[in-house]
């Protein structure tokens, strides 16, 4: 993963430790945080009250400046102008772990009237990963929009979010009768990256790849493979 989404995975431990009873167990925690990552703030936004009036750490300086900036940026999400938000949205993305403090308004927009702002806040999503498992209902709701550009990148964030599989399986195998090419190919390369867990899907795997033409064929047997199931992939038509 990125250098911001491996600081998150060695902060989520400490989590734990901020909501320790005694206060120097929490400012210690905290200045831990921000030791691994120093915008750390802007990922949990609870960590400021871990401080505990410790005003000039430098854990507690990096939080103000994070929540000074997620504020700002939160207000851009508000905007009137879908481009004023689509373009907010491509910061947030590059800012890594550090725009999980906007999850919430990130998710909001997914709900947006606007395509490109939708879009962005997908792109969001996908590189949150796991992180952003809490919108993981309106990612599948997407995968029904009615913009096909949408509809592909919401498969292609649902492995991200839900990496085990679990219910978006279903939503998965339903794209693979999708009206348009390119997310038929997005979901069977999406089940592919959920290995095994995906195996269920096999029977209509190999029914698509007897539909379809040569330039889908190779992508359907590679995740026939990845699934565990190269009895289905050795048939061919």
């Amino acid at each position: 993963g990125t250098p911001e989404t491996e600081a998150a995975r060695v902060i989520k431990p400490l989590m734990a430790l901020l909501k320790d009873e005694a206060p120097d167990v929490r400012a210690s925690a905290a200045e831990a945080v921000a030791r691994v990552s120093p915008d750390a703030g802007a990922m949990f936004p609870g960590l400021f009250a871990a401080f505990n009036g410790r005003s000039g750490s430098p854990a507690r300086q990096a939080e103000e400046s994070a929540l000074k900036l997620i504020e700002h940026l939160g207000q851009k999400l508000g905007d009137a102008d879908p481009a004023t938000v689509a373009k907010t949205l491509e910061k947030i993305r590059g800012m890594g772990a550090r725009g999980l403090g906007l999850l919430a308004p990130v998710g909001r927009c997914l709900r947006h009237g606007d395509l490109w702002v939708r879009v962005r806040a997908l792109e969001c999503l996908r590189d949150f990963g796991e992180f952003a498992a809490d919108l993981l209902n309106e990612a599948m709701r997407l995968t029904g929009d009615s913009d096909w550009y949408v509809r592909q990148l919401a498969h292609q964030c649902l492995p991200a979010l839900a990496p085990e599989g679990g219910r978006i399986i279903a939503a998965l195998r339903a794209g693979l009768s999708d009206s348009h090419e390119l997310v038929r190919k997005e979901a069977i390369r999406s089940l592919g990256q959920l290995g095994v867990a995906a195996g269920e899907a096999g029977p209509e795997l190999l029914e698509l790849m007897e539909k379809s033409n040569g330039e889908l064929r190779p992508v359907i047997e590679r995740t026939l493979e990845r699934i565990g199931a190269p009895d289905l992939s050795v048939r061919r038509t």
